[in-house]
């Protein structure tokens, strides 16, 4: 784990972890691998830890070592003893179990069989909802409704339950989206040599052939997450001199958009020392404070980008001098607690959202009181 190199008013230590989409897709595929893989800076947390939990329960063997997680995968036989139907079934277990947060650390233990039972049953009539069966392939279309659901993560585990499926069917599986989202299993799949026609940095189409050999285990690094430090990066630049460097962070361009944004709107960000972990692009990352915000119009394609950061975005926006619009919104529940919480702590001046048009708008001050106050009320609701 990398710790920043800082001078800053805001903090004395802070440290980013490796990637939890990155990470729990890389242990399902080590439990299905035949063979012990070892994943580097695995990020123990409440959800990947019960996620190990599971595996464990179905018979996989993990341990960990001073450096890494070992996994001793069973092969494909470990899910749903190869039936397509029966593997489902664990994937959607193990991607229900992706659903918790800190939220739920409290319940007892039927309270939460309860709760990942729950979000199974929903991925599962998500994937039956958007599953055409051909002769000779299988078809799923992704809508934009789907995608809207992406700030809540629900579309990260449709997706990602769709691609761990496919390994188990007979036919060719064919994935349509509406729009571009991340590929993190994609190019975990690539890494493990499982076959992938159609996909690419600019596709909207992913096509997945049935696995000709079993799965090879192998050693791989998580690379560290932006949305670990996203926090400690904007206080960074509210700070008048506070100075961060970040090393071996993730820099996916299907998740950067939150640095791409505060970039635009005038913050000091430098990318530098770019390199590829598991077919995942890292770098460094150095932020330094002072520099004054400027609104910008943030245009569908890059607000793609941007899941669980989009309520840091809102302050910096509220911060900035200027007007900042945000296209491609969605109708989404936790966009407009989001955005219903802005309103209160910014002052409706400040704060406009047009749902029907998908669009948010702020209107900045240059208050840091204002921003500050929609801060705390964040961090209020998020307990």
């Amino acid at each position: 784990m990398d710790k920043y190199v800082q001078k800053t008013e805001f903090y004395d230590e802070v440290s980013s972890g490796g990637d939890e989409h990155i990470a729990a897709c890389a242990l399902i595929l080590a439990a299905m691998a035949f063979g012990q893989s070892c994943l580097h800076n695995f990020p123990y947390n409440l959800v990947l830890n019960n996620l190990l939990a599971y595996l464990t329960n179905i018979g996989i063997k993990t341990q960990k070592d001073e450096n890494c997680l070992l996994v001793q995968g069973n092969g494909m036989k470990s899910f749903g003893e190869n039936n397509a139907l029966f593997a489902l079934e664990d994937v959607c277990n193990c991607l229900g179990l992706l659903k918790y947060n800190k939220k739920f650390q409290d319940l007892n233990e039927k309270t939460v069989k309860d709760l990942m039972a729950r979000s199974s049953a929903e991925i599962k009539n998500l994937l039956a909802f958007a599953k055409v069966k051909h002769k000779k392939e299988i078809i799923y279309n992704l809508t934009k409704k789907d995608y809207d659901s992406r700030f809540n993560q629900d579309y990260f585990y449709l997706k990602t339950a769709i691609l761990f499926s496919a390994l188990f069917e007979t036919k060719k599986v064919i994935i349509t989206e509406a729009l571009p989202f991340c590929d993190h299993t994609e190019r975990l799949f690539a890494y493990y040599d499982i076959k992938l026609e159609a996909w690419g940095r600019r596709e909207n189409k992913i096509t997945l052939l049935p696995p000709e050999q079993p799965i090879l285990p192998h050693d791989l690094t998580i690379p560290n997450s932006i949305s670990n430090v996203a926090p400690a990066i904007l206080k960074t630049i509210f700070s008048k001199d506070g100075v961060l460097e970040f090393k071996n962070m993730l820099v996916n361009p299907k998740r950067i958009g939150f640095l791409y944004i505060l970039k635009a709107m005038g913050a000091d960000i430098q990318i530098s020392n770019r390199s590829w972990f598991a077919y995942e692009p890292v770098a460094n990352i150095t932020v330094q404070g002072g520099k004054a915000l400027t609104g910008v119009v943030v245009p569908e394609t890059i607000s793609n980008t941007v899941f669980s950061e989009m309520p840091l975005l809102i302050a910096a926006a509220a911060y900035a001098e200027g007007k900042t619009t945000f296209y491609g919104m969605g109708n989404n529940a936790k966009i407009e607690k989001i955005c219903t919480i802005a309103e209160d702590s910014l002052g409706l001046q400040n704060a406009v959202i047009l749902s029907a048009e998908n669009i948010l708008e702020v209107h900045g001050s240059n208050d840091m009181v204002s921003a500050e106050r929609y801060w705390q009320n964040l961090q209020e609701e998020s307990r």
